[in-house]
C-alpha cells in the first residue's frame, strides 16, 4: 500500500495530493497559487537553487544513489534466491510448484526493475520544477503540484 501525502489550499481549503511522494519534502515550490480560489499559499518546501550544498547533496543522494542501491539489493536477492529455490532438490515437484515457487523472486525482481524504469532523475525534476517556477512569475499552480 502506498503512502500518499496530502494538504490543502489555506484559504478555500480544497485538499490537494502530493504528485511526487518520493522527494523529499524540503524540494519544492516555496509558493503555490490555488488553482481554484487564485490565493498564493506559502510552503515549507524551497526549491533547489535555494537549498544550502549540504542538503543539496543529501537530496541528490538520496533520490538518485540510494534509489539505484536499494533497488539493486533487490535484484541480487531475487536472483539469488530463484538460485536457491531451484537448487532445493524436491522428489516429487511439478511444474506448477517451480512455477509457484520462482513467483516471489520474479515478482520482486519485476518490481524492481520497474521502479527503476519509471525513476525520474532528481535534475529532471529541479529543472521542470524551476523553470515553471521562473515562468509564472514566482508562484507554482496547484495541478502542477499536487492533484487535485
Amino acid at each position: 500500500m502506498g503512502i500518499y501525502k496530502t494538504t490543502k489550499c489555506g484559504f478555500c481549503d480544497i485538499k490537494w495530493e502530493f504528485l511526487k511522494p518520493s522527494l523529499d519534502d524540503r524540494l519544492g515550490p516555496p509558493i503555490i497559487k490555488c488553482q481554484s480560489c487564485n490565493t498564493l499559499n506559502k510552503t515549507k518546501s524551497k526549491l533547489f537553487r535555494d537549498l544550502t550544498q549540504k542538503e543539496q547533496k543529501m537530496i541528490k543522494f538520496k533520490n538518485d544513489k540510494l534509489f539505484f542501491l536499494i533497488n539493486t539489493f533487490l535484484i541480487v536477492i531475487s536472483i539469488l534466491l530463484g538460485w536457491i529455490l531451484l537448487g532445493i532438490e524436491v522428489e516429487d515437484r511439478s511444474l506448477m510448484g517451480t512455477l509457484i515457487v520462482l513467483s516471489v523472486p520474479g515478482l520482486i525482481l519485476f518490481g524492481s526493475i520497474k521502479r527503476i524504469e519509471e525513476h525520474e532523475s532528481l535534475d529532471e525534476i529541479v529543472s521542470k520544477i524551476e523553470n515553471e517556477y521562473d515562468k509564472n512569475g514566482g508562484f507554482i499552480w496547484s495541478n502542477q503540484w499536487y492533484r487535485d
